[in-house]
């Protein structure tokens, strides 16, 4: 299974380009566009435990930059996630979300801060490991295979966007995860 970082996280891949292109043409899309945030909001970036004020404070500024993204049309339901490894909350999200399962919904996801990583299952290309930081966005269209985890830096903030405003459900499909070779 191939494994590339976009332009904004840790590492690079020569080949992110092309991959970019072709998950594309299967109406995924992956971006890097950088954060300007305030000021008076940059010390929110990064902190954990933001409570209700402080994250809709963050995420209507960052509105702008996601309603130009488009990540997610119409985009009817936002909120900000922070997971950190070892809290217990964070714990029991990354465990339902680290296999393979499918939404009835458009995914959005905006990191602001930290790190994380989704596997993608592609039809007739086999499983790709994405990683993505500060910067970096993605938007899986409905019925896509995917799982979800943190990735290096052990901490996540991010904007999570959908289509609908209702709760999207959540679908497991059984598929493995495969290990990255090596």
């Amino acid at each position: 299974m191939p494994q590339f970082a976009l332009a904004g996280s840790p590492q690079r891949n020569p080949e992110a380009d092309v991959l970019v292109a072709s998950l594309a043409g299967l109406g995924i899309r992956v971006g890097t566009t950088p954060i300007a945030l305030p000021a008076e909001l940059e010390a929110l970036r990064g902190q954990p435990g933001l409570d209700a004020g402080e994250q809709e404070r963050l995420l209507a500024a960052l509105d702008p930059l996601l309603a130009e993204l488009g990540l997610v049309e119409p985009l009817l339901r936002r909120d900000l996630l922070q997971l950190r490894r070892g809290q217990t909350a964070s714990e029991e999200h990354l465990a339902r979300f680290a296999r393979y399962h499918t939404h009835d919904d458009d995914e959005g996801r905006y990191v602001v801060a930290g790190s994380c990583v989704f596997g993608l299952a592609l039809p007739g290309l086999g499983q790709l490991r994405l990683s993505l930081g500060p910067g970096d966005h993605l938007r899986i269209p409905t019925g896509t295979e995917h799982w979800f985890g943190l990735g290096e830096t052990g901490h996540l903030q991010a904007v999570r966007l959908f289509s609908r405003a209702a709760a999207m459900a959540t679908t497991y499909t059984g598929r493995p995860v495969q290990p990255l070779p090596g």
